[in-house]
């Protein structure tokens, strides 16, 4: 083992005690030697270069990868695939640059911008191999559950069940919450009410999107379908365009049948406008009887062919007083 020579005592081997010293860290020629890291030195000849950060490479000697571990020691910024680092931290690749977080050697989630079309930045699920969220760089689109969001928010089940919440949205006290689902917008707690804003204008307006007319617009109490006009009309009245009808299923159930409508610019009221039906007076006619002449039509003909068949039908003003119209049945 090389030593440095004692004093008085290596008096013969003096020199060559020396030189055995000498010559762990220097050449022949003087020059120094790479000092082994064991002895304190870096194992390497090379000179690092400025901004690299050395770590044990390879027998554990010091090494550097200047392209993919950067310092910037002037404006204090860390790259990883880069030596000019735009952040405190900056991480660039080619293709897929990700961080991941793992448990126990097993990886969890990975985080990162996903270059496969369409790109963006997400977070994914190793160990169910998904994207859990997307957002497209494109567009800035956000994706729950789709890497391809075609609307600003997506949100994309896993099954097509009704009462499976899609999304849900809670109140401050986290019992009231409004869940969205396939098909399905509903009040999570089934003794509160559903209440949609209608914002500054008092209506909510429903629109057919492929059309972009609007279907139906509730404000005031009032239900307006098929068009915006609601002026004159109040809270409980029901406003449809003109020469457009109030309709009823049949009895077959195979169709619907007009039952009132107002027609033309004359505004005139149409009771049971289909083609062949007739109109059924809710309240039973009141015979004239005593064999009166008759008030109303011929004897004969298409009018009542006895006396008896004359009758009175019972019909309310506007306000609420009673009248008779002479009619035969």
């Amino acid at each position: 083992m090389a030593r440095l020579p004692v004093v008085s005592g290596d008096t013969s081997i003096w020199g060559d005690v020396l030189n055995e010293y000498l010559s762990v860290a220097h050449n022949a020629d003087g020059t120094q030697k790479t000092l082994a890291v064991g002895s304190g030195g870096t194992g390497t000849g090379t000179a690092f270069t400025a901004g690299s950060i050395p770590f044990a490479g390879t027998g554990g000697v010091y090494t550097q990868n200047n392209a993919n571990l950067f310092w910037d020691n002037t404006n204090l910024r860390l790259g990883i695939g880069t030596t000019a680092p735009t952040r405190l931290l900056t991480v660039d690749a080619a293709s897929m640059p990700f961080m991941s977080f793992n448990t126990g050697g097993s990886e969890r989630w990975v985080i990162g911008r996903n270059t496969s079309a369409p790109a963006g930045f997400g977070f994914y699920d190793a160990q169910s191999a998904s994207w859990r969220m997307v957002l497209e760089e494109s567009t800035g689109n956000i994706g729950l559950g789709t890497v391809g969001p075609g609307q600003k928010l997506t949100v994309r089940s896993n099954d097509n069940t009704a009462a499976t919440n899609i999304a849900a949205f809670y109140a401050l006290n986290d019992t009231v919450a409004v869940g969205i689902g396939f098909q399905d917008v509903r009040q999570v707690v089934a003794t509160q009410p559903l209440s949609v804003n209608a914002g500054t204008t008092g209506q909510l307006k429903l629109a057919d999107v492929s059309t972009g007319g609007i279907s139906m617009v509730l404000g005031g109490g009032l239900v307006s379908i098929g068009t915006t006009m609601v002026t004159g009309a109040g809270a409980g009245e029901i406003v449809v365009p003109n020469s457009r009808a109030l309709r009823s299923v049949n009895a077959a159930g195979t169709s619907t049948v007009a039952m009132i409508s107002l027609t033309g610019a004359a505004n005139a009221i149409t009771l049971n406008p289909s083609t062949n039906q007739d109109l059924l007076w809710g309240t039973p006619l009141v015979a004239l009887g005593g064999g009166a002449a008759p008030t109303l039509g011929t004897i004969g003909g298409t009018g009542p062919t006895t006396a008896a068949q004359n009758t009175w039908m019972r019909v309310l003003d506007s306000g609420g007083a009673a009248f008779w119209v002479p009619a035969w049945k």
